[in-house]
Formats: structure tokens, sequence, C-alpha cells
């Protein structure tokens, strides 16, 4: 009884399945911790995927969604088919595995110069970026049709077998087993996805439609992934280092991600999906999510790096000033991804009521950003620490967000 309520309750289990998937990837990261610790080949790893990440954070569900959810939305209501549609992804999919699969050989043999035979690392996580652009279009269909119980299975059993074969695989191959465990996690999506969207969603009988040009606003995607697309822009920074501090800005970003995930998302999305709030003032809504978010930085500050010592302390070869840097790095980007959490509830209410508005302001605030980023990055060459640059790139972000938020609510005053 409980469980079908659950599934009913759109705000809800969209909630406990984002709780669920962010605790699984805390205890994912702990495995990766206990196995590899602070290694070159895992630092190596890491700066590896960064270069797929580049091109792979283009398939991700939420801008996607941002982009295709509308036209989804009529095509379910027209009865009209999502054959063509299907067939595009799987062309676009071959493509992404191409540019991917090129991205990190490139990386690899210019910038990595890794003694490590990266070869089918390289191929297995390239597969796995198609599959998980192919898979996110079966799910925006499922979004748009309201079939919210299959995507919660989805997310549900992609987070588990991400988790439970991780050690395994690991333990097996190595590096090689941590790019098989993504492919294997993101493959388990199919039976949720595409499989129910050719049951029920391929069998229209009017004129098939697919993908145009219109459907992708570069500047909505960017802004709806922007957290995700600032973390990669870093990692591509730090990549660049002869050093291992990108492990320390891997983990710092998981745990500020969870936490931000756990109770400061899950509250705006809250907000965001209880159709009691649609006539909600949108201030009142940001007002409460800021005080968590105040409220969660308060007590990660106090408690953070207990908690860091504690999941990571038994990890293989972390000294303490590793932990140190797990901590300061995790407290930065906190601040980035709560700020960055605000932005994501006020530009999804805004952008789903006036979109000539959001494309504006979405347009000026990715540009204003990418300035700020490379005037930061240029100005670092000369002999800044790893610290003090993620130090400038948040306060830098954190404080465009605001702006960007007021300036949103400035054009928006009641959702």
């Amino acid at each position: 009884m409980l469980v079908k309520k659950i599934i009913k309750n759109k705000a809800i289990g969209i909630v406990l399945i984002q709780v669920f998937s962010k605790i699984t990837g805390i205890f994912r990261e702990i495995i990766l911790a206990n196995f590899f610790g602070s290694s070159i080949l895992f630092s190596d790893y890491l700066k590896l995927m960064t270069y797929g990440e580049l091109i792979a954070i283009f398939c991700t569900e939420g801008g996607l969604g941002a982009n295709l959810m509308k036209k989804f939305s009529l095509m379910h209501k027209r009865g009209v088919s999502f054959l063509k549609i299907k067939k595009q992804a799987i062309k676009l999919s071959f493509f992404i595995f191409f540019i991917v699969a090129v991205l990190q050989f490139f990386a690899w043999k210019v910038i990595i110069n890794s003694t490590y035979n990266f070869t089918f690392v390289i191929l297995i996580s390239s597969v796995a970026s198609a599959i998980v652009f192919y898979f996110n279009i079966g799910q925006i269909i499922l979004l748009s049709s309201s079939n919210y119980s299959n995507l919660y299975k989805s997310n549900f059993f992609r987070s588990l077998v991400y988790l439970v074969l991780l050690y395994p695989l690991l333990f097996l191959f190595n590096v090689l087993g941590a790019a098989l465990n993504r492919f294997f996690s993101v493959s388990s999506q199919y039976f949720n996805t595409w499989f129910v969207v050719n049951k029920k969603h391929l069998d229209g009988q009017e004129k098939l439609i697919g993908f145009s040009k219109r459907d992708f606003n570069i500047w909505v995607f960017l802004t709806n992934n922007s957290i995700f697309v600032w973390y990669v822009l870093l990692r591509v920074y730090f990549s660049l280092s002869e050093g291992v501090e990108i492990i320390f800005l891997t983990y710092g970003f998981i745990f500020a991600l969870s936490f931000d995930g756990i109770i400061i998302k899950s509250f705006s999305t809250y907000l965001l999906e209880r159709r009691v709030n649609v006539q909600m003032d949108i201030k009142k809504s940001v007002f409460f999510v800021a005080l968590i978010a105040i409220l969660v930085f308060i007590l990660a500050v106090i408690f953070g790096k207990f908690v860091i010592e504690l999941m990571f302390g038994f990890g293989k070869n972390f000294t303490e000033v590793e932990l140190q840097s797990i901590y300061y790095y995790f407290i930065l980007l906190l601040v980035l991804v709560s700020t960055n959490g605000l932005c994501n509830l006020v530009f999804q209410k805004v952008f789903s009521s006036r979109r000539k508005i959001q494309f504006y302001q979405s347009k000026r605030y990715i540009l204003i950003s990418l300035i700020v980023f490379s005037i930061i990055s240029i100005i670092s060459i000369f002999n800044f620490s790893c610290l003090r640059y993620l130090i400038l790139i948040v306060f830098s972000f954190s404080i465009i967000n605001l702006i960007y938020i007021y300036r949103l609510l400035n054009n928006e005053r009641v959702v």
C-alpha cells in the first residue's frame, strides 16, 4: 500500500530516488578510495575520463529534458509514434561513441602520458557514454507521458548495480573494472526505458516526427547542467596538473553534490513538483531553500572533517594532509552547488512559464561564466595553487549565480 502511494506521488518518488542515488554514490566513492587511495593510476584514470565527459555532459537527462519535454508531451497526447526519434537517437549514440573515444585517446597520448594501457578502458567508457544518451531519451519520453513508475525503477536499478558490482569488478580488473561497472549499470536501464517505450509509444498512427534544430537550445541546456559543466571544466584544469589534486577535487565534489542532492535539491524538488505550490510566490521557495542551504553549510563546516575522516580514513594511502584537502575542496564546492541549486529552482519555474526571458538570461549567464572561468584560468598560470584557484572560481561563480537569480526574479514576479 505504501509503495503504491509513493509511486503515485510524483514529488515523494523523485525525492526518494534522488536520495538513494546520492547515498549509493557516496558508498561507491568509499569503495574506490579504499581500492585506489591517492594513487597515480587513479589520478590518470580520472584525468582521462574528464575528456570523455566534455562530450558526455551533453547526454545528461536534465538539459535534454528542458529542451525536449514539451515536444515529447505533445507527441504523446496526439498519439504520434516515437519510432523516428528512436532511430535518430541510435544514430546520435554512434556519433557520441566516436567523439568520446577520439577525445580520450587524444588525452591519453598527449596530456596524460600514462604507462598504463587504457585502450579497453577508453572503448568501454565511450560505449557507456553513448548508452547514457540513448537511455536518457527514453527516460524523457517516459517523463513526458507521466510514467514515473518505470523512471523510478530505472534510476533505482542503475544506482544499485553501480554499487553492488563495483568492488568485484575492481578486484578482478583493477581500473578497467571501474569502466566496466559504469557500462553494466547504465545498461541495466533498458527494461525500464526503451523496452517500455517500445511497447507503448512506437505504435502511433500519425505522421512520424523526429528531432529538429529547434528542439535544442544550447543556452538553456548549459544553464540546466551548469554545475556539471563547471565541474568538468575544473577537472580539465586539474588534469593539467602533475599532482593528484584531481582526486581531492573529485571526492570533494561527490560529497558536496551528495549533501546538496539529499537535502537541498530534494527540498527544492518537492517544492517544484507539489501541485499546491503552483501558485506560490517563487521568492518564498527560494527563501526556504536558501535557509536550508545555509544550515547545511554550517553543519558541513562543523562536522565535515569528521565525516570525511570517518569515510576515507581507512582508505588506501590517504595521509592527514590529503584528507584535509578533501575537506577544503568539499566545503568550497558545497558553496558552488548550493548557489547553483537555487539557480535551478528559479530556472525551472521561470522556464516553464516565460521562455523568452529564460533564453535571454541563460545566454548571458553562460557567456559571463565562461569569460570569468577563462580569465581566472589564464591568471592562475602565474604560480597559483590549485586550492587558491578553486577559491576564486567558486566565489566568482557563486556571485554570478546569485545575480542570475536576482535578474530572473525581477522578470518573473509570481509563479
